[in-house]
């Protein structure tokens, strides 16, 4: 009947046999018997299963000697030491520990020395060393090369064959650092960046939209405090030596002109800048609402906001007057109607589509027909339209309203007129 062993019962009887046949090989004074060992090939499952039990059993290998560094930093490694008869050596040996980017040859990218009062302590064949406690350039070596393997020297030995090639564990010190290019968007949690995480010195490119979800962007120096956010863009700074405030600045790269909006002295100004030359003042609104600009100005309509109550120019629409109505000035209500007396003087603007007061510009006019153009327009007491003066006489000063642009022969329409009030 065949008699049942156990794994280590299995693992005493292989060492035995190998102690035997060790006798007659020509060896060196020392030699370290690991996982990788001289006899890797013939030899792989067995040395494997004294990995496993290393690994998994700690207490069988020797108390790691020291110095000891930080786990971060550090690689642990442990071995089994015997004598050229194979009998496990208990004694402090001196051993230096060396990575290299290559399994044969080649030169040290880092080299630890375990000697005099740092020597591996050896008991019962048994060691186990921190690998960079003495040495701690190991990090940045580990994290910079693919490819590494480990040569190991006992006393006046030459260096172990072969080296050991490091494996994942060693490798994980990576993760102290974050490789480039290697975070995405979708390893970001949303609401995790906050404006405590963000220091931003050398400038910010965004390719794409920003959506402001709520709060907003703020961008504070010294002096100026800028912000966006979604009820609008907000600038705010103190005023210089020129008196100038918040500014904003537009220029043309190619021609080297420069166009700013900003705050001086109470009112907004718009500037422009030729290179070499003066910052004129174009235009500057106060802040009591007078408007005074260089050069000409090109508009539409021009309406009037004093002939409309606070509720009126508020609203974007005067409901009760409709596009082209004749309107006078009611000096009971003291409000705009529409008018209803004959070339009255009071005639004052015509409603423009949103029922606002217009008194300059080019548009449509009620009139009752005939009209020629040409003719003047003076209120009718048809409320709301006008007609064409045909007295002998020129009318009298205030009541014209306009002077048609077009001919119209029916009886009620829009026509288009210069509207001015003489």
């Amino acid at each position: 009947m065949e008699t049942r062993k156990n794994l280590l019962q299995v693992l005493g009887d292989w060492w035995a046999t190998r102690r035997i046949s060790a006798v007659d090989e020509a060896v060196p004074s020392y030699r370290a018997l690991n996982w990788l060992g001289r006899q890797l090939v013939s030899s792989l499952i067995p040395v494997a299963l004294v990995l496993i039990l290393l690994t998994t059993f700690p207490g069988l290998a020797a108390q790691s000697s020291a110095p000891m560094g930080t786990s971060l930093s550090t690689i642990p490694y442990q071995g089994r030491l015997a004598d050229a008869s194979g009998n496990p050596i208990t004694d402090r040996q001196n051993m230096e520990f060396r990575l290299y980017d290559t399994p044969v040859g080649g030169t040290p990218l880092w080299e630890e020395f375990w000697t005099g009062g740092n020597s591996v302590n050896v008991s019962d064949g048994l060691f186990s060393v921190m690998l960079g406690s003495i040495n701690t350039g190991l990090v940045s070596v580990v994290q910079g090369n693919d490819q590494l393997y480990l040569g190991i020297t006992v006393g006046t030995d030459t260096e172990m064959a072969p080296r050991v090639q490091l494996g994942s564990a060693p490798i994980s010190m990576i993760a102290l650092t974050v490789p480039d290019g290697s975070v995405t968007g979708e390893k970001i949690a949303d609401g995790v960046v906050t404006s405590a995480h963000l220091n931003i010195d050398d400038g910010l490119v965004v390719n794409g939209d920003v959506n402001l979800l709520s709060g907003g962007i703020v961008i504070t120096n010294t002096v100026d405090r800028t912000s966006l956010s979604a009820t609008g863009l907000r600038l705010s700074r103190p005023r210089d030596q020129w008196g100038q405030a918040a500014q904003t600045w537009f220029t043309d790269q190619d021609t080297g002109n420069v166009w700013g909006l900003l705050m001086q002295g109470g009112s907004f100004v718009f500037k422009h800048h030729v290179p070499g030359g003066q910052w004129p003042n174009l235009m500057r609104l106060s802040n009591t609402g007078d408007l005074s600009v260089v050069g000409s100005i090109s508009h539409g309509a021009l309406i009037e906001n004093n002939l409309q109550s606070l509720e009126e120019l508020a609203s974007e629409q005067i409901a009760r007057f409709t596009e082209g109505d004749v309107l006078c000035w009611d000096i009971t209500t003291e409000q705009l109607e529409r008018c209803a007396e004959a070339a009255t003087f009071l005639v004052q603007a015509v409603a423009d589509p949103n029922g606002k007061p217009i008194i300059i510009g080019a548009e449509l006019i009620k009139v009752l027909g005939p009209v020629q153009a040409g003719e003047l327009l003076v209120a009718s007491d048809m409320p709301g339209y006008a007609v064409a003066w045909r007295g002998a006489e020129r009318p009298p000063a205030g009541a014209v309203i306009a002077q048609a642009l077009t001919a119209f022969e029916g009886e009620r329409g829009l026509i288009k007129a210069m509207i001015r009030k003489f």
